[in-house]
């Protein structure tokens, strides 16, 4: 069943396989009994009668063991449901990462990680990297680990700074904007971008205030963004849509590259207020309105609606279609590509022998000695040094 639902590779089938490792070390015996033919049955003969056994009461220890088992399924039983104690772990979905039984339905889209750190005492505003002391992001999704991260970053800064000939930044503020789209849905906010995260207070048991709810009026919208964007994408091979909303009050600060041609902004609900810094002068728009042309620098969409908006941004990527005919004047596909085609078999064999070599290796010294090797230019054709 797993593996229908999810891309997860050999990992079920490799967990099926590995189920007779938790049998009784006798159970090939009692499978070759049961297929084998010509054997007793086992019944009692005519002489023989069988004993009368006297019921035995259970022992101390049955009864501990039993209910412990008992113990643990009803405490399995009872997790999935226990979101509402555990609240200051509830954000979009309910329960922390790797706690809900359905963790792995749910399909996070990520496109935007802003980390503004302001010095409270010169004004001044840096910009971390997402990256800066994580491996992944899976911080941006859950409010106890932003909450964790918010301190990493005011800890590290401070021995940072501390270490350095650089003035002291003891009095900062650190500000998430991230930008989330759950299960296809619009993209939007998951934190409150406004809230200095250093000064808020998490608890397990407590709902998160500074968490933004997830839009659940825009849910009814995804057959609409659906065909929406498989309209756009019959446009050109380059054509791309991007879904947004936002909440009243605040404001969209968004970066139009010059690889972005024929960038088109439409308002789906609520009425915003477009403005650029070299145009100040504000342009309003409401539902069923579009700016197109939008030039490649920055500019600010805000909500001034008292309910949520939700708009669009379509646009043709000049990189991949440029790329994409360069490409095409370039490589021509041959009709029959059978060289190439042995060429790649052949290399896998290489790789394959190649990785035996490597076992063998490690079989006979007890060390990894992998043979060194490098890639052509071409990144087909593998050769020792």
């Amino acid at each position: 069943m797993n593996s229908r639902l999810f891309h997860i590779g050999m990992f079920p089938w490799t967990c099926l396989t590995q189920l007779p490792l938790y049998y009784s070390v006798s159970w090939p015996r009692l499978v070759w009994k049961k297929v084998s033919f010509g054997e007793s049955s086992g019944k009692f003969t005519k002489h023989q009668k069988p004993k009368k056994q006297t019921p035995q009461p259970p022992s101390k220890r049955r009864k501990i063991v039993t209910g412990t088992i008992l113990l643990y399924c009803g405490l399995q039983l009872f997790l999935p449901y226990s979101h509402f104690i555990t609240k200051g772990y509830n954000n979009w979905t309910n329960g922390l990462y790797g706690y809900s039984w359905d963790m792995m339905v749910h399909a996070w889209d990520t496109v935007l990680t802003s980390i503004k750190v302001t010095d409270n005492t010169t004004n001044q505003t840096l910009y971390l990297m997402p990256y800066a002391f994580v491996d992944n992001d899976r911080w941006t999704k859950h409010a106890d680990m932003a909450h964790q991260f918010a301190r990493c970053i005011d800890r590290n800064m401070r021995q940072e700074y501390a270490a350095t000939d650089r003035k002291k930044m003891t009095n900062f503020s650190v500000h998430f904007d991230i930008w989330c789209s759950l299960n296809g849905r619009f993209l939007q906010r998951i934190f409150n971008p406004q809230v200095d995260i250093l000064t808020t207070e998490w608890s397990p048991f407590k709902p998160v205030d500074w968490l933004l709810p997830l839009l659940h009026e825009f849910t009814e919208m995804r057959t609409k963004i659906e065909h929406m964007t498989r309209d756009v994408h019959t446009w050109s091979n380059t054509s791309d849509v991007l879904f947004v909303a936002d909440f009243p009050g605040l404001t969209l600060d968004n970066y139009i590259v010059p690889e972005m041609d024929n960038v088109t902004l439409t308002i789906l609900e609520g009425s915003v207020t477009y403005y650029h810094d070299e145009h100040p002068n504000p342009i309003h728009l409401t539902k069923g309105q579009r700016l197109p042309n939008i030039p490649p620098e920055f500019h600010h969409v805000t909500t001034t609606s008292s309910t949520p908006s939700s708009m669009v941004y379509t646009f043709v990527n000049k990189t991949m279609q440029t790329t994409r005919n360069e490409r095409e004047s370039i490589n021509k596909t041959p009709i029959l590509p059978l060289g190439q085609e042995f060429r790649h078999r052949l290399d896998n064999y290489v790789r394959f022998f190649q990785h035996v070599g490597n076992s063998l290796l490690y079989e006979i010294y007890g060390v990894p000695m992998p043979r060194r090797v490098r890639i052509a230019p071409d990144e087909t054709t593998w050769t020792k040094d």
